[in-house]
């Protein structure tokens, strides 16, 4: 998922992440019938989930889900556009990833939450 937002313009982040791809054509990802989806066409991207969704925080869009009553948070992309270079772009993201796993392995919750409408 990461691969096709790495490439793609977000356009809207909710309960589904719309972006447009290289060749500006409009692409959703989104929870559908215990799936995570990306259309058009229907590829299945994760199977088996209860919930799903997607969040903006810091200029980073998180997917949250849960499967069998846990839940789960993973970081997918940013909102960050060209203004930086290739380089101060990928240490700011490796120094937020680390800060982010070092947080993620020093707490209990691991960003736990619940989602109370799968519908």
């Amino acid at each position: 998922m990461s691969e096709y937002l790495l490439a793609g313009d977000i356009k809207e982040v909710n309960d589904q992440l719309i972006y447009e791809d290289e060749d500006k054509e409009k692409n959703i990802i989104e929870y559908d019938n215990h799936r995570l989806v990306k259309r058009p066409g229907y590829e299945t991207l994760i199977t088996n989930i209860d919930c799903a969704n997607f969040y903006v925080k810091n200029n980073y869009i998180y997917l949250g889900l849960e499967r069998n009553h846990h839940s789960y948070t993973y970081l997918i992309g940013n909102l960050y556009h060209g203004e930086k270079s290739d380089e101060e772009t990928t240490q700011q993201q490796w120094q937020y990833s680390t800060d982010c796993i070092d947080h993620l392995f020093s707490t209990a919750t691991f960003y736990s939450f619940h989602i109370n409408d799968c519908s």
